[in-house]
């Protein structure tokens, strides 16, 4: 059972990554420079944007509504959907003001329309990743896949369109990505009861916001300092250099992704099932549990490494039709961003589902100040050279602070749970 739901897991995670990735070649390829780096410089924000979403919605449902709403799937999921609703238009509302001003002052400004296409898309975007996690959640991986299968037709098919007829851009880019996000979404959420839950104790949304408030406030701390060791550097190179190095940047992370989105999927089944493991009272089990997981997700990403360290010039020129082949020496060190990330997941993962969330931000403290220091003057003097450097130096030094941090956590834990029984 195991081996299937993995075996789904993964082939749903390669797809929907896999579309997104060839979406995002296609769109490096035929849109200029500037115009792709306008698209990755905003994307990156909504990365920004999208992991507060993950920590404050999408995370608690995988370790809540695998465990405690296990009982009440139907309810819970019906108000996260409300709350998804009041996320998404209120951040909608605050990207096309953005937009709105940023007009008056540059109305050709390729930033403009990006802002404004990822304003409208947003939602939907994060309607589907909310619907794919509730199917993963339930065991519905089947919905899941069927869903990705929509989203990644009607995403590659209005690409490949606009392309072709050369009327590409980052406004209409974003939208095709909502688009299809939503029909994808629609297909992919788990079957819900149209009937209100008749228990005494119903699920109260505003106890939801104080529970996914909970567990999410010192992770939105965290998703910051995160974005800045990585993501960020899109945006300093773009403000600091030019949109044409961001799109450059970009292009070359989407070649790394892959493998991200391969530990993506595993994890997506690991965050419940090792919920429930905890839940029970297994901590050794989960330590167990971690170790393997983490080890496993830096072996996948080290295959990754070694395969565009020995093909990555080839790759490039053949992907790209040569248009990032001068800049591609720098895709073996962006691949090795994901070997120190499988190193940490399991640990941190497991950081997570025991509660201590305000100890996950002390992981990433370290490389965000290297970013806002060292990481803008390199980009300052060395340019994408600079941002690469940054990146990789960010990344690593999340290592030895991350096993310190796992020492603490069990400890706290242990001492919690002599304190209970005695």
């Amino acid at each position: 059972n195991w081996l299937r739901k993995g075996s789904l897991a993964v082939l749903d995670q390669a797809l929907f990554s896999g579309s997104s990735l060839v979406a995002n070649i296609l769109m490096a390829r035929w849109m200029i420079a500037d115009a792709y780096g306008a698209f990755s410089y905003i994307f990156s924000i909504f990365i920004l944007i999208s992991s507060f979403y993950s920590v404050l919605l999408l995370e608690p449902l995988s370790i809540f509504g695998a465990s405690r709403y296990k009982e009440k799937f139907d309810e819970y999921l019906r108000q996260l959907t409300r709350l998804h609703l009041r996320w998404s238009s209120l951040i909608g509302v605050f990207g096309i003001s953005v937009a709105g001003l940023l007009y008056l002052f540059q109305p050709s400004s390729f930033l403009f329309t990006a802002i404004l296409g990822f304003s409208f898309a947003q939602g939907m975007i994060l309607y589907f990743w909310f619907a794919r996690r509730a199917s993963y959640v339930n065991h519905q991986l089947g919905r899941a896949l069927r869903g990705t299968i929509i989203y990644a037709m009607f995403l590659l098919v209005g690409i490949g369109i606009l392309g072709t007829l050369e009327r590409l851009t980052p406004l209409n880019g974003f939208l095709v990505f909502g688009i299809a996000s939503v029909l994808g979404g629609s297909n992919a959420l788990p079957r819900i009861s149209n009937r209100e839950h008749s228990s005494n104790q119903p699920i109260l949304i505003n106890i939801l916001i104080q529970e996914n408030w909970k567990y999410g406030r010192w992770l939105l701390v965290s998703s910051l300092l995160f974005w800045l060791t990585n993501h960020a550097y899109q945006v300093l190179i773009g403000s600091l250099a030019s949109l044409a190095e961001a799109g450059t940047l970009r292009a070359l992370q989407n070649l790394t992704n892959p493998v991200v989105q391969i530990n993506t999927a595993l994890g997506l089944l690991y965050v419940p099932w090792a919920s429930r493991r905890y839940v029970e009272g297994r901590l050794e089990t989960l330590k167990r549990d971690s170790l393997v997981f983490s080890a496993l997700s830096a072996t996948v990403a080290l295959v990754y490494l070694l395969i565009m360290t020995i093909f990555g010039d080839e790759i490039v020129q053949v992907i790209y039709n040569e248009k990032f082949a001068d800049t591609s020496w720098v895709l073996p060190f962006l691949a090795f961003v994901p070997v120190v990330g499988g190193l940490t997941t399991g640990w941190m993962t497991a950081i997570r589902i025991m509660g201590k969330t305000s100890l996950v931000m002390m992981v990433d403290l370290f490389g965000a100040v290297f970013t806002l220091t060292a990481g803008i003057v390199l980009i300052n003097i060395l340019g994408l050279l600079g941002a690469v450097i940054g990146i990789v130096f960010s990344s690593a030094a999340r290592l030895p602070v991350m096993l310190f941090v796992w020492r603490v956590a069990v400890r706290q834990d242990r001492e919690l749970l002599k304190d209970i029984g005695d």
